[in-house]
């Protein structure tokens, strides 16, 4: 149950929140609710320069005057963008870069579940396309404006939001797209280690850089996302009374959430480490043992890389469009 929770994670999370942040420009993907918007909150509340990448702009933009009202911090920054469109990402980035020159911290929050099997404008399954390939191709289109940030201010990080479900998540090259297979857990599970394996293969990739990348898998949570998960959760959650059981009794409020995000994201302790998963309260876990598999991840950057249309090997002054 989320109230056993440690108290040394607690300590670290609240040294973490000391931060003060003026000066540092944050992007966070999926930010006008749950956990990236909790995330976007302390954030502002640091005194960073917050950019919000939303898909809705109304619901985008109510969120953004609630962060300024409470913490008036007035440097919030909606950017509309849908991420299951490549176009829209590269539109995302170019008009990032108009108007930034470094990104200090990218939390890539925004994820996707679908009990039916749908495809993107670009015709990618898009659970895979929203939960893995978004996230690499905005890192990799990013990686100039962190770059800048590590050399003038000593560092930029990459905080990836994965899940639990990694763990049970099979990788199958033949059928990343799931055309052959479709369920709505496997789907998901696969996409989020997809997003844990190439993590890992960033965090190499970017030795010696200064931009560190590490992923969570931040566990059971009270949001709408959760409500619409698959299998036995999706079954309990259409029951009024189990579904009070499970929120109350074994998903944690976002509030307490957000520790694990907001530590890898902020805390000094972490500066230069990289490759790392953490789960719920700051506590560093072991990934699923394909993360360890360096063909697979080297296949699946290769694939992945195709797929969003960028070279294999990373450019860090990219003007993509």
């Amino acid at each position: 149950m989320y109230r056993h929770h440690n108290k040394t994670s607690q300590a670290v999370v609240t040294e973490a929140g000391k931060v003060n942040m003026p000066g540092k420009v944050c992007m966070v993907t999926g930010a006008n609710t749950g956990l990236g918007y909790e995330i976007s909150l302390i954030l502002a509340g640091m005194g960073a320069t917050v950019v919000l990448v939303c898909r809705n702009k109304h619901k985008g933009e109510e969120a953004r005057k609630r962060m300024i009202a409470a913490t008036g911090n007035e440097r919030i920054e909606l950017i509309v963008a849908d991420l299951s469109s490549q176009e829209s990402i590269r539109e995302l980035v170019h008009y990032f870069k108009s108007r930034y020159q470094k990104l200090h911290i990218l939390v890539n929050n925004a994820g996707h579940i679908s009990w039916n099997r749908q495809e993107t404008i670009d015709g990618l399954e898009m659970t895979f396309a929203v939960n893995h390939l978004a996230p690499f191709l905005l890192t990799n289109l990013l990686l100039g404006p962190l770059q800048k940030a590590a050399e003038s201010d000593g560092e930029g990080r990459v905080v990836n939001i994965s899940s639990s479900a990694q763990r049970i998540g099979k990788i199958n090259l033949a059928d990343l797209q799931s055309t052959k297979k479709y369920h709505i857990m496997e789907a998901y599970a696969a996409s989020k280690l997809a997003m844990v394996i190439t993590s890992n293969e960033f965090a190499q990739r970017l030795q010696e850089t200064g931009i560190t990348v590490n992923c969570i898998g931040p566990g059971h949570m009270r949001t709408a996302f959760n409500s619409k998960a698959g299998g036995l959760s999706g079954i309990i959650n259409t029951f009024p009374l189990s579904r009070w059981l499970i929120q109350n009794m074994l998903e944690k409020p976002v509030a307490e959430a957000v520790q694990t995000p907001i530590y890898l994201a902020t805390s000094p302790e972490l500066k230069g480490h990289t490759g790392l998963f953490y789960g719920d309260y700051c506590q560093r876990e072991t990934p699923s043992r394909y993360v360890n598999n360096k063909e697979l991840a080297s296949q699946l950057w290769d694939i992945s890389a195709q797929l969003t249309h960028i070279p294999s090997e990373l450019t860090f002054n990219r003007e993509d469009r």
